[in-house]
């Protein structure tokens, strides 16, 4: 997936048939669940997702549109504000974002959770508390803050 493919692996688990009705039993209660159910179906994926034989994978090219980098970056030498809302798992949209020019390494890049951060046992903070943090500590680096916003210095 950091090279632009979107990827699959399949795997095969042998389950005896008293195995595989407990497993959906709490699968179905945990996705039926009304609260945390996110939690619930993360815990009951994790019971099962483990002895699995991978028994192959697959690798799709997930190309943009023709002249979609081009056309982006005119748009930013032009000063036009471009914003991207997308599904997309977070390191998706990063790469995404570098490979259609929307995103530079030169770019100061503030990363914004709206949910917990799937890698993070620390409690998820409010958007607040991620902008303040970031503030904080472009402030630390005596970031420009008036080109930050602009785009312009």
């Amino acid at each position: 997936s950091t090279q632009g493919l979107r990827t699959l692996v399949l795997g095969e688990k042998v389950l005896s048939k008293v195995e595989a009705e407990e497993w959906m039993s709490e699968w179905h209660a945990a996705c039926s669940s009304t609260t945390e159910r996110g939690q619930k179906m993360d815990l009951a994926a994790a019971k099962i997702e483990f002895g699995v034989t991978v028994v192959g994978c697959t690798a799709i090219e997930d190309r943009l549109q023709d002249d979609v980098p081009q056309t982006i970056a005119d748009l930013r030498k032009a000063a036009v504000k471009v914003w991207v809302l997308t599904g997309d798992k977070m390191e998706t949209a990063i790469n995404i974002g570098y490979s259609c020019r929307l995103l530079t390494p030169e770019m100061t890049r503030i990363v914004i959770r709206a949910e917990q951060d799937p890698d993070s046992t620390n409690p998820p903070l409010s958007i607040a508390d991620q902008l303040n943090q970031a503030v904080t500590a472009l402030a630390k680096k005596n970031v420009d803050f008036e080109e930050l916003a602009t785009g312009q210095p």
